[in-house]
């Protein structure tokens, strides 16, 4: 907000890229069952509605482009200011693994993948001791 000096064209700035990026979720979505026709799936949508998503969503991001194109413009310039920031941070691990957190992290940035080890929440919650012993029925 120190450089637009309104908060409606900063909102503007993120809704717009946040709506890019759910409209490549739901093309991954569909890339997802194309490539992975077989991997079991808890939610499975019939292909038409997120194809009807995909049809409208590119309408709409055309029309936010034509009518407002700087708005778009600054919201993709400051998305892609991140780009080589991950770029720079990224290293690759040995033999073809998983990317890993470059060598400088400090413990706690490496410990965050810790938090995907958990087969649910209430592990978690045992795990870290919840907020100042608040319990949750």
């Amino acid at each position: 907000m120190l450089v637009t000096g309104d908060i409606y064209t900063l909102i503007n700035y993120v809704g717009f890229v946040n709506y890019l990026w759910y409209g490549v979720t739901v093309a991954g979505l569909l890339l997802l069952r194309r490539r992975e026709p077989h991997t079991p799936r808890p939610i499975k949508v019939h292909l038409l509605f997120p194809a009807l998503y995909l049809l409208f969503w590119g309408a709409l991001l055309l029309f936010s482009v034509w009518s407002e194109p700087l708005v778009c413009g600054v919201g993709l310039a400051v998305m892609a200011t991140g780009a080589p920031v991950y770029l720079l941070c990224l290293r690759q691990g040995g033999g073809g693994a998983a990317p890993r957190p470059p060598a400088c992290a400090g413990p706690w940035v490496r410990g965050l993948g810790a938090l995907g080890d958990f087969g649910d929440f209430g592990e978690f919650w045992e795990k870290f001791g919840g907020f100042g012993g608040v319990i949750l029925g």
